[in-house]
């Protein structure tokens, strides 16, 4: 009978969670997997004392062995319709006021909630691995070797879609500060638009072709290769991958030697204690994988 590590480890607390991962030595790869998955529901970024834990004695097994199922353009349309569902308020926003207050207000909203949808984005990603439309269609950002990514990553992913919508706002706004508050206040949305073209700089349409060429390239990368890395994945250094096959993903181990065995931690009487080496061992065990010693039927 094996023990389901999931529920024990629900049982712990934060601190006795990162003291059992500091100590844990390569007996138990799968109470491991449990104490760094309950950490990370619990939002825990695994601190970098802890980061031996992580260190292999060999490289992951390869994602084909593991069957790790990669994201394709459905699942992340999906997503992406989800989280622009939920930054919808903030767009018809911009619509009322322009109706209300008028249309120069559209572009310094425009830069706003283009800062709003990024802070969104960026900090769910660094934290969770996912914003809401990924986890409602069940999958999950990570790393190219599938450990967990943080801001750096969660940044440079979206680095090129927040630049360019920034410049292509503030450039828009620029145009539209030429004109008088009279003549704006006086043109329809229609002849405001016309006006502001007629105005803005080259610049705009080098950004402009760039987000196009951008959006395009997103595509192609992602339907023709491989492991469906969009462009921002690959400067991200990042993959998004179905959440359920990251069950079969083992998380690697250290070598015995690297560490020093607890010799009075016990997991709420779900792990037994050896009574030689006090060291913890499954119920069910033959011998202590720590000294050796060989347990009675």
């Amino acid at each position: 009978m094996r023990f389901n590590f999931p529920e024990v480890m629900k049982k712990l607390s934060i601190d006795e969670l990162k003291e059992y991962l500091h100590n844990q030595s390569i007996y138990e790869p799968e109470a491991i997997q449990a104490a760094f998955n309950e950490l990370r529901s619990r939002g825990e970024i695994i601190p970098d004392e802890l980061a031996i834990i992580k260190k292999p004695v060999a490289q992951v097994k390869k994602s084909d062995d593991n069957h790790i199922v990669y994201a394709g353009f459905g699942s992340r349309f999906g997503a992406n319709l989800i989280d622009g569902l939920i930054m919808l308020p903030l767009s018809l926003g911009m619509v009322v006021l322009m109706f209300v207050v008028g249309f120069w207000v559209v572009y310094p909203y425009q830069i706003i909630v283009s800062l709003i949808s990024s802070a969104y984005i960026i900090s769910f990603l660094a934290i969770y691995g996912a914003t809401w439309g990924k986890m409602a269609c069940k999958i999950e950002v990570r790393r190219v070797d599938l450990t967990p990514i943080g801001w750096i990553e969660a940044i440079k992913r979206h680095s090129v879609e927040l630049i360019t919508s920034l410049i292509i706002a503030a450039l828009n706004m620029i145009a539209l500060m030429s004109y008088s508050f009279k003549e704006i206040k006086s043109s329809s949305p229609i002849e405001v638009n016309q006006l502001i073209a007629a105005r803005r700089s080259d610049f705009y349409g080098v950004v402009f072709f760039i987000s196009i060429l951008w959006s395009i390239g997103e595509l192609i990368t992602l339907l023709f290769n491989e492991k469906r890395r969009a462009l921002h994945d690959l400067l991200g250094g990042t993959v998004v991958v179905k959440k359920e096959s990251l069950n079969n993903l083992l998380l690697p181990v250290v070598e015995k030697e690297q560490i020093t065995p607890v010799s009075n931690f016990n997991i709420e009487n779900s792990v037994f204690q050896c009574s030689d080496c006090k060291h913890p061992v499954v119920e069910g065990s033959k011998s202590c994988s720590n000294c050796g010693a060989i347990f009675d039927e």
